[in-house]
């Protein structure tokens, strides 16, 4: 679930029926907007409008225009499973788990680049929007690898007791 505070919109993923359930945060209306199969995490650009939606079993991101509830489908790589949306750049990164990689979402284009993660068992990712990088949390790795345009991948270890069950990076 995610909340973009410029439109007062709230957007709940409902796994099951693979939508997502659009709240008017001022007058509580609700409607559902149709994404793809096993819609999970979802990430939002509060300056553009749009909404991500990481669709893991069909491997795509559904892009939701909150003026219109349109939608628009990109393919990503393999089992997309956390969305981290850079506003300043207009950059939406998608970490595909299966893939072991990242795939970066041109957020004017929707044009797509992936890099591999050289994680082992990556499961989320986060990114700093005034430094440009974005962190990869590995689950079967101990670590946390960094990405960053002027340094590539650096991985950065964690105390084993920080990622014995690891959720989010948020």
């Amino acid at each position: 679930m995610a909340v973009n505070p410029v439109s007062h919109t709230i957007y709940a993923v409902n796994i099951i029926s693979s939508d997502v359930t659009v709240i008017n945060g001022t007058t509580n209306a609700t409607s559902t907007v149709q994404a793809g199969y096993s819609a999970d995490e979802l990430g939002i650009n509060s300056i553009t409008n749009k909404v991500y939606v990481a669709n893991r079993s069909v491997s795509s991101i559904t892009v939701i225009d909150g003026k219109t509830n349109g939608t628009v489908t990109i393919p990503v790589g393999n089992t997309p499973d956390a969305v981290a949306v850079d506003e300043l750049r207009n950059k939406i990164y998608v970490l595909n788990s299966n893939g072991e990689s990242i795939t970066t979402i041109d957020g004017r284009t929707n044009a797509t680049s992936t890099v591999p993660t050289n994680g082992q068992g990556s499961i989320d990712l986060a990114v700093n929007v005034l430094t440009n990088q974005i962190y990869v949390l590995n689950n079967g790795g101990s670590n946390v690898s960094l990405f960053s345009a002027a340094t590539g991948v650096v991985p950065i270890p964690l105390l084993h007791e920080l990622i014995s069950a690891p959720n989010a990076l948020r």
